[in-house]
């Protein structure tokens, strides 16, 4: 039995629980290949965190802030390869990332 996809063109999260797809949380691609998850905030943090998934649903690494570069970085997982397309996708959602950070900044008093 193959399982129905609402929409091909959107990655869909799946339920943790049961394993189907949660057609209510489509994922947002940032490339051809890949979709981000915003990570739930840790207690006393102050950055964003994002997953990085394949579009086959594979963790591929996190996107966090560095406090020693004051800038967002690609934290890769252990044993990920990543071609240039891929990369570039990343590079492009690191960018649109600092820029909204700046953005918000400048909106403070």
């Amino acid at each position: 039995m193959t399982e129905k996809v609402p929409d091909p063109a959107i990655v869909y999260e799946r339920n943790a629980s049961s394993g189907e797809i949660d057609a209510a949380l489509p994922l947002p691609k940032i490339g051809r290949w890949l979709v981000v998850k915003e990570q739930l905030p840790i207690a006393g943090q102050m950055t964003l965190r994002w997953n990085i998934y394949a579009t086959t649903g594979e963790l591929l690494g996190e996107v966090r802030w560095c406090p020693r570069w004051r800038k967002y970085a690609f934290v890769p997982s252990n044993y990920t390869w990543f071609e240039e397309e891929c990369l570039n996708d990343i590079a492009r959602f690191l960018l649109s990332v600092k820029s909204r950070r700046r953005d918000s900044e400048k909106e403070k008093p």
